[in-house]
């Protein structure tokens, strides 16, 4: 992300990157099983992609909200299914590894749209 992302911009590398490397996890069942795992992880792709373009196209804190929104979806939902499914089930690892990362990406993405919230008042002044 960091040669993608506009240089005064930097600061968002990890907050781009996490959404990234989980649009290309989601792109793994697709290879593996064809079209038939598109329902599954097909919105997750689209609404990681539209929000990557959209931040990259136009940096600003539209984006980041967008992701923001999708990373908390996808955290309760996450939740919803570690609360729902019993202990001896063998996806949990994997579901309890997901909600770590969507915790991280929800840090760094609220972190990039502080930095950004406060980047147009800096410029102003001219202190960038």
């Amino acid at each position: 992300m960091g040669k993608l992302l506009d240089p005064s911009v930097r600061f968002l590398n990890v907050a781009a990157g996490i959404p990234a490397g989980q649009a290309l996890n989601f792109l793994i069942p697709l290879f593996v099983f064809g079209r038939d795992a598109f329902p599954a992880v097909g919105l997750d792709i689209a609404i990681i992609a539209i929000g990557l373009a959209w931040l990259l196209a136009r940096p600003g804190t539209g984006p980041i909200i967008l992701l923001l929104a999708y990373e908390g979806f996808g955290l309760l939902m996450n939740i919803y299914g570690l609360a729902s499914a019993g202990f001896q089930e063998n996806f949990l690892k994997g579901l309890i590894t997901a909600i770590l990362i969507r915790v991280f990406a929800l840090l760094v993405l609220y972190d990039g749209y502080q930095k950004m919230k406060i980047r147009p008042v800096a410029s102003k002044a001219g202190l960038s």
